[in-house]
């Protein structure tokens, strides 16, 4: 066993005897919870150096494209899953419904607030004028012209 002038192990062999991990050690050097994470670690039963792998490519590697996928689909699956577990009939129900594809989108886009609306464009950073072109009382949000808005009602 390598050990340093402390006495500490040095590398993770110095945890392992006969392919088991050393809980005596472990607890010894480790708080309680963290010797419960490692011991669930399996430890390989077969000789091998080991390799960094990159487990989101078929064949390992890390790329910076690869990198650029993970990033963007854990983005598109946080904002879809933000609307919460509570609202995941309202999904469910939208993609099941029986209407029109084009339908479905545009519910979608209104769920992600995505609807070029006044307000939102304002937001974004354009020089508009936020007020509801058709009332002109209220600022122009997607709630507002989809079902408060008393002129877009009557279109």
């Amino acid at each position: 066993m390598q050990t340093r002038a402390d006495n500490k192990p040095s590398v993770v062999s110095d945890l392992i005897c006969e392919g088991e991990w050393r809980a005596d050690l472990l607890s010894s050097h480790f708080l309680d919870w963290e010797v419960e994470e490692i011991l669930k670690i399996p430890i390989a039963r077969y000789g091998g150096e080991d390799v960094w792998t990159w487990h989101f490519t078929k064949n390992g590697e890390f790329s910076v494209r690869s990198a650029y996928h993970v990033e963007l689909k854990a983005s598109l699956e946080s904002r879809a899953s933000s609307s919460g577990a509570e609202n995941s009939t309202v999904w469910n129900r939208l993609w099941k419904a029986n209407i029109p594809p084009k339908i479905k989108l545009f519910g979608w886009r209104v769920l992600h607030e995505s609807i070029a609306v006044r307000s939102s464009l304002s937001m974004r950073g354009m020089s508009v004028d936020s007020t509801c072109p058709c009332c002109g009382t209220e600022p122009e949000t997607i709630l507002h012209s989809l079902f408060l808005c008393q002129e877009a009602r009557l279109v």
